[in-house]
């Protein structure tokens, strides 16, 4: 009898296990796949640790021992900023992600994602200047600075020239004084790394160096810097996000709030909005506000135009654009400015303010909020609509009044373009008010940095004129509804 009760209790606690485990082998299996994605911040021995993501709730990452010594790069204080002094030389991205080198031309040319190359793939290059990356590398969002730096954006590579003195001077303080022609004054120190063109092709080595910024200009276009050995300006201009150009960093520092932008009207009024590129900053409550800025416009094929010269003295963050009456001074402008025809206010009533290209191309913004000032392109799409220059569209924009020579015009298209004048360089005169119009586009010529598109209407013709003139020169400005 006594066996016969342990020969069944043995059986039970038989079944019982074999339930248990039938349990546990029907639950729903998690796999705790982890993925490294970032570095932590450096701690006070200088050390990153590895840190990792599963997309399973519930996983319990296991302890990590990997760790890194924390990039410190060779940097210099130029007034509010901290410069790295050297070209970025990473082939990882700051999660540790392997960038690839891309040699060949047309595999080059075909990206559309972050590559990196050594001019003319020779390593000997990149020991004096770095890599040259593409955009996208810039661009992505794993990072490209390392941990406690960023990319300068286009406003960063602003306040840089500005407070060296203005682009116009800034090169010669920004180069190198070995390898080229620099003082280095700056302590930047900046050389001659050259490019690799959206082709694949590699040119001025030596001669020239570009930098990226991390601000896109249009889709496939981004705003870049130059130095070039013939020049002691600096160069800013807008280039294929395919080409390959050295990197520059600034370090992350404060908390220091740049105002960017007024919000989108709510009401008819907007708030003044700032950012800081310092992660985990709070910006403090701010009141400022200021009513919209609503243009007279019209409707002209797929376009909205303003119809009257713009008339602002302000950028579209809230910064006053300078007035500038006198001439020398005016000519050798290479920040934004306004005037009045022959510094009359009488004719800012009716002709609005002559601006120079550097206001329309000020990061600021010219435009008020809502706005854009028309590309060489859209200028081109708006003629094409009126007919082309066969078509005399000259004589649909010209308003039916004010223009001398009988060269008044129809204006079936609404836009209403006055003879506004000009102001010249080099000696910063006035002249045709009455018998020419002048309005800049926000298009650089791509082959002349000293020279922007615009478009042109004349008394004595029904054509619209089309060509590029020097930058500080004083013309109006048309503006289109975004």
């Amino acid at each position: 009898m006594r066996k016969f009760v342990i020969i069944l209790t043995i059986i039970l606690l038989s079944l019982v296990a074999c339930k248990k485990e039938d349990f546990l082998w029907n639950l729903p299996r998690v796999d705790c796949n982890f993925v490294y994605s970032a570095w932590s911040s450096c701690n006070k021995d200088n050390m990153q640790t590895r840190t990792y993501t599963s997309s399973s709730s519930g996983c319990t990452p296991p302890s990590d021992s990997i760790q890194r010594n924390c990039v410190i790069l060779s940097s210099v204080v130029i007034g509010t900023q901290i410069w790295t002094t050297k070209n970025l030389d990473v082939e990882t991205y700051r999660n540790g992600d392997v960038i690839p080198q891309v040699q060949d031309n047309t595999a080059w040319r075909n990206l559309s994602t972050g590559a990196w190359c050594y001019y003319e793939n020779n390593t000997a290059n990149g020991s004096a200047h770095g890599k040259l990356y593409n955009w996208y590398a810039v661009n992505d969002p794993r990072g490209l600075a390392p941990n406690g730096y960023y990319i300068p954006t286009d406003v960063d590579w602003k306040i840089l020239t500005d407070y060296l003195g203005g682009e116009s001077v800034a090169g010669t303080k920004m180069k190198s004084n070995i390898g080229w022609n620099g003082s280095n004054s700056s302590g930047f120190a900046g050389l001659p790394g050259g490019c690799r063109s959206y082709d694949g092709d590699f040119n001025f080595v030596g001669a020239s160096g570009f930098w990226w910024s991390s601000t896109e200009s249009q889709t496939d276009i981004a705003f870049s810097r130059y130095l070039s050995y013939s020049n002691v300006n600096v160069s800013r201009s807008f280039d294929f996000e395919q080409s390959g150009f050295s990197v520059r960093c600034l370090r992350l520092g404060d908390c220091n709030f740049v105002y960017s932008a007024w919000t989108a009207c709510s009401n008819n009024i907007q708030t003044r909005t700032y950012t800081s590129i310092q992660s985990g900053c709070t910006p403090p409550a701010d009141s400022i506000q200021r009513p919209c800025v609503i243009l007279s416009s019209v409707v002209i094929g797929t376009q909205t135009w303003t119809t009257k010269n713009l008339d602002v003295a302000t950028y579209r963050n809230g910064d006053p654009i300078p007035e500038e009456q006198d001439a020398s001074t005016w000519a050798n402008l290479t920040t934004g400015a306004w005037c009045y025809f022959a510094n009359n206010t009488a004719n800012g009533t009716t002709y609005g303010k002559l601006y120079n290209w550097y206001a329309v191309n000020d990061a600021r913004g010219l435009a008020p909020n809502g706005y854009h000032i028309p590309t060489d392109e859209e200028w081109t799409i708006l003629t094409d609509y009126l007919g082309g220059q066969l078509s005399a569209p000259g004589t649909k924009m010209k308003s039916t009044s004010g223009w001398q020579n009988n060269g008044n015009g129809s204006n079936t298209s609404g836009f209403a373009g006055l003879p506004g004048g000009c102001r010249d360089n080099p000696y910063g005169g006035f002249f045709l008010i009455g018998n020419f119009g002048y309005w800049w586009s926000s298009s650089e010529d791509n082959t002349d940095n000293a020279l922007a598109w615009l478009r042109a209407l004349y008394s004595n013709n029904d054509f619209i004129g089309t060509g590029t003139d020097y930058k500080q020169k004083g013309f109006s400005v048309r503006c289109i509804k975004d």
